[in-house]
């Protein structure tokens, strides 16, 4: 699978992350699915926007919290357990 970056984002696609954005990509999309909804719904063009989106938040969270994006990476990985409310709420609700 083709991972988007960006060359601003570079730094954000380190490959421990890239597990982390495809599974809250597949626990985000299960629960669109369940609530009927597409990726548009939540503002997003598709599967590739949001892996891009949530490369974006892990580069930004590692800069706001200096801790090299460690967190946000262990955060959407959780997301497959958490329910679709902490879901769509990623990353507000963290």
């Amino acid at each position: 699978m083709w991972r988007v970056c960006s060359l601003t984002l570079l730094l954000a696609c380190r490959p421990e992350c890239e597990p982390a954005c495809d599974a809250a990509r597949r626990a985000t999309q299960a629960c669109l699915e369940q609530e009927g909804l597409d990726w548009s719904a939540r503002g997003w063009r598709g599967a590739a926007d949001y892996e891009a989106w949530c490369a974006t938040v892990i580069w930004e969270m590692a800069r706001l919290r200096r801790d090299g994006g460690d967190s946000a990476c262990s955060e959407a990985s959780d997301l497959p357990d958490a329910t679709c409310d902490e879901v769509l709420a990623w990353p507000e609700q963290r």
